[in-house]
């Protein structure tokens, strides 16, 4: 270290050390970025790593489940399906409104309940009738759950058609029962109207013939 005349280090000195000094410094911080950086990194890929493999379990699962599975925004647009649906409708990228798939005698009532839940935030639930691949239509229980936060929904449809089809054979079953009892009940009463004729005309007579007075009490009975 070279000194002046005053026995300090001259002004070249003390620059050339202030320089290297800091020099230092910022290396050594350069390199705890440096650290940090690659720290962030790992973590990163790591995290990345850990949600890729969560979603291909989850892709897994979805493709192998009987229902259909979707994903939609409020507005009811589909950004998400599995195998199920696409089987089923033989659309291959769903990006339209769900709804549309309705039986337009369903459509009503499918677009005003899905529009209170997602105004409400609560889950919705409907059954309906959703058009097929060959363009037929069978019976879905439709229910969907709110993503929170978000306007994301996630919903599930489960083909409830044989038990629905049951139950209006049921239905039509009793309805033919009662159709049947009522005119048996009905046929049952008209034979006897004659008779019950038969006697009240023979009453009015007031016969004492022995016959006739047989004949009424056997009728009567």
């Amino acid at each position: 270290m070279l000194l002046g005349l005053t026995g300090l280090p001259d002004r070249a000195t003390v620059c050339a050390v202030v320089t290297d000094l800091t020099t230092h410094h910022a290396r050594v911080r350069l390199e705890q970025e440096v650290v940090e950086r690659h720290r962030i990194e790992a973590e990163l890929r790591q995290r990345n790593a850990e949600l890729a493999a969560s979603e291909a379990r989850f892709r897994s699962m979805a493709e192998t489940v009987p229902d259909i599975l979707f994903a939609t925004t409020d507005a009811g647009i589909t950004d998400y399906t599995n195998g199920r649906f696409r089987e089923y409708t033989g659309i291959l990228s769903a990006t339209g409104n769900w709804t549309d798939l309705a039986h337009p005698d369903d459509r009503s009532l499918c677009e005003s309940a899905w529009a209170d839940a997602t105004e409400t935030r609560r889950p919705f639930e409907v059954r309906c009738r959703l058009r097929s691949r060959d363009g037929g239509h069978r019976w879905f229980q439709v229910r969907a759950r709110p993503i929170v936060p978000g306007g994301q929904w996630f919903g599930v449809a489960s083909d409830i058609d044989a038990m629905v089809r049951a139950e209006q054979a049921l239905q039509e079953a009793d309805q033919r029962k009662d159709r049947f009892l009522v005119q048996l009940a009905h046929e049952l009463r008209n034979p006897l109207a004659p008779i019950r004729d038969g006697v009240q005309f023979l009453d009015r007579l007031g016969g004492h013939a022995p016959e006739a007075v047989r004949t009424l009490e056997m009728i009567e009975r």
